[in-house]
């Protein structure tokens, strides 16, 4: 008997603790909040100490693509996990344009389908990173400011919400063709 309820307090005790983990990728169920579901384990308040950086800030063609790099500002810091967006307001759920991955990081990224195909970033493995980069293509047709987005997992209990690039200034509205009859 005494066993037997040692056994059941250790299930219930470990069942406490359980969160289903995604090893693999960050789930679509993420694609609005952009929040891992650690638990009771809270985002930090301090600063980030990785950043997105971006090789430019200025899209006037959708053939002008911008590289994204999420980094890392102490070399000796690694992150395992991230998840990457592009928005008009970093606050409200919903993308802008897409992203594509560099042949060299394919092993480290890959593209999710939240509103639209490729419109988010993830990794693929929890391995250690201090940088991984993609990719963004802006759509079609538009004009207006958007800004990267992300969510970057150091461990499971640190982790990073709405870490932000600077804004990207996107104007593809001539592109759009019209025939006329």
């Amino acid at each position: 008997m005494k066993s037997s309820l040692i056994l059941i307090f250790f299930i219930i005790f470990i069942g406490h603790f359980y969160v289903q983990a995604y090893p693999g990728s960050a789930p679509t169920s993420q694609c609005e909040s952009m929040s891992p579901r650690h638990g009771a384990n809270l985002p930090q308040t301090e600063p980030s100490p990785f950043r997105i950086a971006l090789n430019g800030t200025k899209i006037e063609s959708t053939g002008n693509l911008i590289e994204v790099t999420i980094e890392s500002s102490d070399p000796l810091k690694e992150f395992k996990r991230f998840l990457v967006q592009a928005r008009e307001d970093p606050s409200i759920y919903k993308t802008v344009g897409t992203f594509s991955i560099e042949n060299e990081i394919i092993n480290q990224a890959k593209a999710l389908t939240c509103q639209v195909e490729a419109d988010t970033m993830t990794h693929i493995n929890r391995d250690g990173k201090s940088n991984v980069k993609f990719l963004y293509v802006a759509p079609i047709g538009f004009k207006g400011t958007v800004t990267i987005v992300a969510t970057i997992v150091e461990s499971f209990d640190v982790f990073y919400e709405k870490v932000t690039s600077e804004p990207i200034s996107i104007d593809t509205s001539e592109e759009i063709s019209t025939t006329v009859f």
